[in-house]
């Protein structure tokens, strides 16, 4: 809230405000400035509590959401968002339970691109905005292959450290330390797009991944494995 008898660089005034409305998310006041030339001046203020949006990239997608919007009275597509509505919540956990209620996934780090208010004119709504690149996704992949949870359980019951959804791109923002082994299940394109350009694009994964493993396999013995669907080698 802006504090009454503040003066902004230009020389503008903040008198006080009268509350005209109050709403489940926004509330709508009428201000009162004195601007640089002693002028009394009044200007409508819409209140909102801010938001954030995420932009979720899953493999070569970016998660849209379909919304109704009241306002315009018609179906738009957008990144996933949300108000700020759990009053201390840091913007971060408020972008990862927004993303997860939209879409189902669960961001495993978010990244923070910029902020921006919206409608300077007369709202003062700031938005941050976050990029997702990797997902926990384990829920989902057993609910869609129940008999991935007796392998998963097997390896974990040998020790072996397993993780779903993470960038391979980006190792060491997902472990700690060095392995004998990392083995990579490479995703799998469906047949129609096995084209050349998807080959390209994992190729290029596959290079980024040998990269980012090389810090974690142990000196001299690690090795890289990856799990190729046959035809997709290129």
């Amino acid at each position: 809230m802006i504090e009454p008898g503040s003066t902004s660089e230009s020389g503008f005034t903040y008198i006080g405000e009268t509350v005209l409305h109050e709403g489940f998310v926004i509330s709508v006041a009428q201000g009162e400035f004195e601007t640089p030339e002693g002028d009394r001046i009044t200007r409508d203020i819409v209140h909102h509590p801010g938001a954030v949006a995420v932009v979720a990239i899953d493999g070569d997608e970016v998660i849209l959401v379909r919304q109704y919007r009241a306002a315009l009275h018609t179906d738009l597509l957008e990144i996933p968002a949300g108000k700020r509505d759990v009053a201390g919540e840091a913007p971060e956990l408020t972008a990862a339970r927004e993303l997860e209620e939209e879409v189902g996934l669960r961001p495993l780090e978010l990244e923070l691109l910029t902020g921006f208010h919206n409608s300077v004119g007369f709202c003062d709504e700031f938005v941050h905005v976050f990029l997702a690149t990797a997902f926990e996704p384990e829920a989902e992949l057993l609910a869609r292959y129940p008999h991935a949870a007796e392998t998963i359980g097997k390896l974990r019951t040998a020790d072996v450290l397993v993780r779903c959804g993470v960038d391979a791109r980006q190792l060491s923002s997902h472990v700690d330390g060095t392995f004998e082994r990392v083995v990579f299940n490479l995703p799998q394109a469906p047949p129609a797009a096995r084209a050349r350009n998807q080959i390209q694009r994992h190729r290029a994964l596959l290079r980024e991944l040998c990269a980012s493993a090389s810090a974690h396999l142990t000196p001299g013995i690690g090795q890289l494995w990856i799990t190729l669907l046959a035809g997709q080698g290129g």
